[in-house]
């Protein structure tokens, strides 16, 4: 960015030196419309549009309304600039000059020179306080600072060089644009946009060094410098109807306040945030009907809901920055009632009523803006609470078939066991009768008439129930001692983890 000193009106940039981005400017006393010094220059294209607002006492042979003649220049290079002021040197009825510098587009740097830029800041002896309006135009390649807003600043009853008092005043002013519309829906695609304002106001005229208006546009032909053309170089005034402000056409009137200029820049672009939140309002009610319709018995949409909560995440991220914005408004609004306060001028009462009826309709946009916040707050409680309510749904089915499947584990572990007490009961008898072996103690005779077989116990009988019965016994407490120790152990486990 440029750096820049105050100097006298003999002062002139001579060179330049960079470091890295930054460049610092050093000054010499030759004559700052020498086209030899400046001839470097030369090739460096600038798109700087001049307009003079000058007023004639012959009326009749003036070419606008109330006696005026406009001037009206696009001059494209440091020389044709330093040519432009040295043949206007002389206008003494000169009344304001203003200075259009454009961006390529929003997100670009100026379009101007360095060389061109300074020798329009030091012949015109431009606060250093205007710097940072300057570096807010950067080029840039994603959303940087875009709830940042530098500071309006002012100087009042400053003191030039020469001994004339003025005030300077500078700030940026951010707003809403529509940055293209979708031929085959309408869609209309918005961007946040910023113009930078610099005006000195001097209360005798010298040459051509009296009141002077600098604007930073963020495009070429941008709708304020298309009104401004339309006003004060064609003198039509017809839209002037549509700024917000309502009294547009004051601008082109002999002797105005220097603040209808702030008023008309500041109403050509201030109602479109009524539109551009009407848009955001209308998407914002389009995914609440949309979340509304979610019937939670059913499936849920999810790659439907992943795209609403998608598009309320992006509009909350596109709302968030207004909230700064708007408050910068009012700051400026402020300022310009205090600059107005101390201004002495006819119109005084009026323009302060008009920069308070400014301030209400921002105060106006900041309350939609917290309605829009607030609602938006609600649909995403909504669309949030709609997935934890089919979540825990699902997780009751889920609980209810996991608790079916326990109580038919529990039945089955009942069977289960029932199996093993038989199994240990009938386990010892069946082993002690193999290793004993039947016939042992079973025998079988034939009857000799009937040839019959019958069979009978032998006297050891006894000897299968006394070692059966206490084995069976032993293995049955056995198991019963295991399966509590387990039991036993478990429970000392669960009360460890909780």
């Amino acid at each position: 960015m440029t750096q820049y000193t105050e100097r006298s009106k003999n002062d002139i940039p001579e060179t330049a030196s960079r470091s890295g981005s930054d460049a610092t400017y050093t000054e010499s006393k030759d004559d700052p419309f020498n086209e030899t010094d400046v001839y470097q220059y030369q090739n460096k294209s600038s798109y700087v549009d001049v307009i003079d607002v000058c007023y004639l006492s012959n009326g009749p042979n003036s070419r606008a309304p109330n006696g005026g003649r406009r001037a009206h220049r696009r001059l494209a290079n440091v020389i044709e600039m330093c040519s432009y002021l040295k043949n206007s040197g002389n206008r003494r009825d000169c009344d304001t000059r203003i200075i259009s510098i454009c961006q390529t587009y929003s997100w670009a740097s100026l379009d101007i020179s360095q060389d061109t830029l300074q020798t329009i800041l030091s012949h015109y002896n431009v606060s250093r306080e205007f710097t940072p309006v300057l570096k807010s135009f950067y080029p840039k390649t994603m959303e940087l600072e875009e709830g940042f807003i530098t500071s309006p600043w002012r100087r009042i009853n400053q003191t030039f060089p020469n001994g004339r008092l003025a005030y300077e005043m500078g700030y940026i002013f951010k707003y809403p644009e529509i940055k293209s519309v979708d031929q085959t829906t309408g869609f209309e695609t918005w961007s946040i946009r910023q113009t930078g304002v610099y005006q000195r106001v001097v209360g005798d005229v010298d040459e051509d060094k009296g009141n002077i208006l600098i604007l930073l546009h963020p495009r070429y032909s941008s709708p304020l410098q298309k009104e401004l053309e339309a006003a004060l170089v064609y003198g039509d005034s017809a839209s002037m109807l549509h700024n917000a402000d309502g009294e547009g056409s004051m601008i082109t009137k002999k002797n105005t306040s220097p603040l209808e200029l702030h008023l008309f820049i500041l109403g050509t672009y201030l109602y479109n945030w009524r539109a551009y939140m009407k848009k955001e309002e209308e998407l914002l009610i389009k995914t609440s009907y949309e979340a509304l319709c979610i019937d939670i018995t059913e499936d849920l949409p999810f790659n439907e809901l992943y795209e609403y909560l998608s598009g309320l995440h992006n509009l909350e991220r596109r709302l968030a920055p207004l909230k700064s914005i708007f408050s910068a408004t009012r700051r400026i609004l402020q300022l310009l009632t205090k600059l107005n306060d101390t201004y002495t001028h006819p119109d005084r009462v009026n323009i302060k009523e008009r920069l308070e009826n400014l301030e209400e309709m921002v105060n106006g946009f900041d309350d939609n803006l917290q309605y829009l916040i607030s609602r938006l707050g609600s649909i995403s409680s909504l669309l949030s609470n709609t997935i934890s309510l089919k979540n825990e749904n699902t997780s009751n089915q889920v609980s209810n078939s996991m608790l079916k499947y326990n109580r038919f584990t529990v039945d089955d572990s009942a069977t289960v066991r029932v199996i093993t007490l038989v199994t240990l009961i009938y386990l010892p008898p069946t082993s002690v009768s193999g290793f004993f072996s039947m016939g042992a103690l079973f025998s079988v005779q034939n009857d000799g008439i009937s040839q019959k077989a019958n069979t009978l116990i032998t006297p050891y009988i006894w000897l299968y129930f006394v070692v059966v019965i206490p084995l069976t016994a032993v293995t049955v407490a056995y198991w019963w001692w295991k399966s509590r120790r387990q039991r036993l152990e478990r429970g000392k486990h669960e009360t460890s983890l909780a």
